[in-house]
């Protein structure tokens, strides 16, 4: 079992977030949407505390973890996660990594749709769109995947409305080599 933050749920204590991500091992640099908070650090704690729990290490390498400043529930709420994991442990049964990992990412959400590629700058990613009833709520999830450097690379993107969630997704644009 992997262990994983899902998209659908972000936890902890905010600070502002940085300008621009950069992940200089896997070659990118990411600008996220204006006006979240970083939650990476206490986010990073709650898998390790639940690994531990369930005494397992196989678990998603937490990027980066932003959100909205309000309730879950309020309609304004988003999310943006980078999420990464060995290709090579998807080996053997596992067919398709970019689906497992988005499957992964999206926990207990339900696929709402077929997966799409999407060509931004040199980077080809297979998009997966995710849906989670909660009671009134659906939360909306559209995951890109994409194998960078022997690693599969989740991003993320979560909202409780499509008109926020195509807003934050728009950020995906301005993923570059670093």
């Amino acid at each position: 079992m992997v262990f994983a933050l899902p998209a659908l749920l972000m936890v902890g204590q905010t600070a502002p977030a940085q300008a621009v991500f950069t992940d200089s091992i896997l070659g990118f640099k990411y600008t996220p949407p204006k006006g979240l908070k970083d939650t990476t650090a206490s986010n990073k704690e709650w898998i390790e505390q639940r690994a531990k729990a369930l005494n397992t290490t196989q678990i998603l390498n937490l990027l980066l973890a932003l959100q909205a400043d309000v309730k879950d529930t309020h309609p304004d709420w988003c999310s943006v996660a980078i999420e990464t994991y060995p290709r090579q442990r998807f080996e053997g049964g596992e067919r398709d990594p970019m689906l497992n990992m988005a499957r992964w990412v999206a926990g207990s959400g339900t696929e709402d749709g077929d997966p799409t590629e999407s060509l931004i700058g040199p980077f080809q990613f297979r998009v997966f769109p995710f849906r989670l009833q909660e009671g009134p709520l659906t939360k909306h999830a559209r995951i890109y995947t994409i194998i960078l450097k022997g690693q599969v690379v989740a991003v993320a993107f979560t909202a409780n409305s499509t008109g926020v969630l195509t807003r934050i997704e728009a950020s995906i644009k301005t993923f570059r080599p670093n």
